[in-house]
């Protein structure tokens, strides 16, 4: 068994299979793993989400703390994370979830990567040294810009690996005068196709319909141009500006009743491009570009309705699929890893996949090593 195929499961304390699903596909997220296993993160001073951050610290490294031998698969204890995240909640007076309590699976992901977030940031400098020499570039550094006002005072490994950002365009149709705004993401949310039509409970759908809906142009009736000092209409366009080298994806899955909508979304899981959606050729955020391809690593799916239902996670280890259900774990073939429940997908950069998984491997090994010299190890039992 290689260090990446370590298969572990999760005890279900009650309900909590939503808080599982997403403590595996982060446990095995390379920037992550990356951040953690052999580094201790001490909390920003004054921030209430610390003991989220110690107790994710430990859980972490307890799954890849010991090597396994071939075909093992044991359960992990979570209680100790469980009450970490219990207690941040409480003690930061956020009320989206209580004890014994079934929540969404893309909210939790949403609130464990913004709460690390928030117990890491520093102040940074950022600033784009030298000029543009043509229009393109321009557009570059608005980009880069609006990045550095938004996260200068507060950034963190978890903006630089999770964070994408759109641009938004505001056309005037009438003197077709452009206003701009970047904004940025930590999950990219898309839509599905006929998901908002009354009693539409079920889609045939590819991942490229769903983007494409997503960054459809819109029209407004009532815009008051700047340029030309008229109202009229206008038309908005949505790009994405920037994308991170790990994508968290969520397909609204619910109507704004909390409607299930079911049915599969195809995609190609060992290589999308994202080109079509991109606002730009080349790449502001990086000097040397390559197409942002990217294979899928991890899979959520949920089963039943927005408050009842049941998650499971799928996961790609050593060209292997994984199905996780709490502590059930077992190997299922890669074409039914996405299915009509598909709710959240993570992917990552095909070009930069195979170095990340080689930083996650040496930061296993380096852990595992410091696991054998140290006379008193951490019980997995209670991460």
């Amino acid at each position: 068994m290689t260090e990446l195929s370590t298969t572990i499961g999760l005890g279900n304390l009650g309900n909590t299979c939503f808080l599982n699903v997403v403590i595996q596909a982060l446990r095995l997220s390379p920037p992550l793993c990356n951040m953690f296993l052999t580094n201790t993160v001490e909390p920003r001073e004054g921030s209430n989400k610390k003991h989220l951050l110690e107790g994710f610290q430990i859980i972490i490294r307890d799954f890849w703390r010991h090597s396994l031998p071939p075909g093992a698969k044991p359960t992990l204890n979570p209680r100790g994370f469980h009450g970490a995240f219990l207690r941040t909640i409480q003690e930061s007076g956020d009320d989206w979830h209580r004890y014994g309590q079934q929540s969404d699976a893309a909210e939790t992901i949403q609130y464990i990567l913004s709460g690390l977030h928030d117990a890491m940031y520093k102040s940074v400098i950022m600033q784009v040294v030298g000029r543009s020499s043509n229009s393109r570039e321009d557009e570059y550094i608005k980009a880069i810009n609006a990045w550095g006002t938004f996260f200068s005072k507060e950034y963190s490994p978890i903006v630089d690996s999770y964070n994408g950002q759109t641009q938004t365009e505001v056309i005037c149709d009438t003197c077709k005068a452009v206003s701009m705004r970047y904004e940025p993401w930590l999950m990219l949310k898309v839509p599905l196709p006929g998901g908002d039509m009354p009693n539409r409970t079920k889609i045939d759908a590819t991942l490229t319909d769903c983007l494409n809906l997503g960054f459809a142009d819109e029209s407004l009736d009532d815009y008051q141009c700047d340029a030309c000092k008229t109202q009229g209409k206008a038309t908005i366009r949505n790009r994405i500006s920037r994308l991170p080298d790990t994508i968290i994806l969520t397909l609204k899955r619910f109507t704004n009743t909390m409607q299930k909508v079911a049915g599969k979304v195809a995609w190609d899981i060992d290589g999308f491009d994202f080109r079509p959606w991109m606002a730009f050729k080349g790449d502001p955020f990086n000097k040397m570009y390559t197409p942002p391809i990217y294979e899928t690593t991890a899979l959520i799916e949920q089963q039943g309705s927005f408050r009842g239902g049941h998650y499971r996670m799928y996961a790609k280890q050593e060209n292997q699929w994984y199905e996780y259900d709490d502590n059930a774990i077992q190997n299922v073939p890669g074409e039914t890893a996405t299915n009509c429940d598909t709710y959240i997908a993570f992917l990552s950069r095909k070009n930069k996949l195979e170095t990340m998984n080689l930083q996650m491997r040496m930061q296993i090994q380096s852990l595992r090593i410091s696991a054998t010299q140290t006379k008193k190890p951490q019980a997995a039992a209670e991460a």
